[in-house]
């Protein structure tokens, strides 16, 4: 039970991002924040069909979520009639409405990655999914894998009534990554199997630290999981992503999927006085822009 990492990266010292386009895309009738990672990934014609996550509910298992942040207060599912209890868990400190504690406010960023929209100000590959989260790591970015499963657990049954299914995500983002040691773990395989039982997609990040020699982490080199690494805006592998063979079985490949990942806009918590939106790194980011797309599928 010793404890693990979130999956963001770090740009190496004196780097500079490689990009076709200069960082954020502006929106040519409001000149507002649109993330280029979804110019790229070529979303807007997705919702030109209506395929915006209407309906759809999103979960991560992070640091948290901003609950107050403008581009994701109306997206919360507790917003929109559900209780406060199935639709935020805070895992360490019992707290009843969401909020990110984590010093790089890791969780608000994944979250911003799957459903952020504040006016034209849009970040979010599902604009209109909605959200709910479960805190497993603290300001340090560290959690245990105890406490993880826990909030594997209440994903499952959010409102405590097996007879309802409305309150279990659709989708599920997972961007954290056990490191230590670098093996194949099986702790969270019954409960991510369970929770596909249940029909839960879950998309899982891949890890970062591939100076180290680190390969893809767990859960996300289990044979029966979905792995996403990172590439950045010219679609090349970005340089702190990790890659395969899985250790679990060298015969399968990982990751199964990239996205943008490298220095993504996505949103920031306002508890310490962050500025609303910050440039992201890793596999944590790439992660949940895949996951939106799960949501628009």
């Amino acid at each position: 039970n010793r404890v693990i990492e979130l999956s963001g990266g770090k740009v190496k010292e004196g780097g500079k991002a490689k990009t076709s386009a200069a960082g954020e895309t502006l929106l040519a009738d409001t000149e507002k924040i649109f993330n280029w990672a979804l110019e790229n990934m070529k979303v807007r014609p997705l919702w030109q069909r209506g395929l915006t996550g209407r309906g759809i509910l999103v979960g991560n298992i992070d640091s948290g979520v901003d609950g107050n942040h403008p581009a994701l207060a109306s997206k919360w599912r507790g917003a929109h009639g559900a209780t406060a209890t199935e639709s935020w868990y805070d895992a360490l400190n019992g707290s009843t409405f969401p909020f990110d504690d984590n010093s790089g406010t890791h969780g608000t960023g994944t979250m911003g990655c799957m459903v952020a929209q504040s006016g034209s100000d849009t970040v979010g590959v599902a604009p209109d999914a909605q959200w709910i989260a479960a805190k497993a790591f603290g300001v340090n970015n560290g959690g245990d894998a105890a406490t993880i499963i826990r909030c594997m657990e209440w994903m499952a049954d959010p409102d405590l009534d097996p007879a309802t299914v409305d309150d279990v995500p659709d989708i599920l983002n997972l961007s954290f990554g056990d490191i230590k040691p670098s093996t194949c773990l099986d702790t969270y395989w019954e409960a991510l199997d369970n929770l596909k039982l249940l029909g839960v997609v879950l998309i899982i990040a891949s890890g970062n630290k591939a100076d180290h020699g680190i390969k893809v982490t767990s859960p996300a080199n289990g044979p029966n999981f979905f792995a996403v690494t990172s590439v950045d805006s010219l679609w090349e592998w970005a340089s702190e992503s990790v890659s395969g063979p899985s250790l679990c079985n060298p015969n399968v490949i990982k990751p199964d999927i990239v996205a943008p990942g490298h220095l993504i806009r996505t949103t920031s918590g306002t508890q310490n006085g962050s500025l609303l939106y910050k440039n992201s790194t890793g596999s944590s980011f790439a992660c949940p822009l895949a996951a939106g797309v799960a949501a628009l599928v």
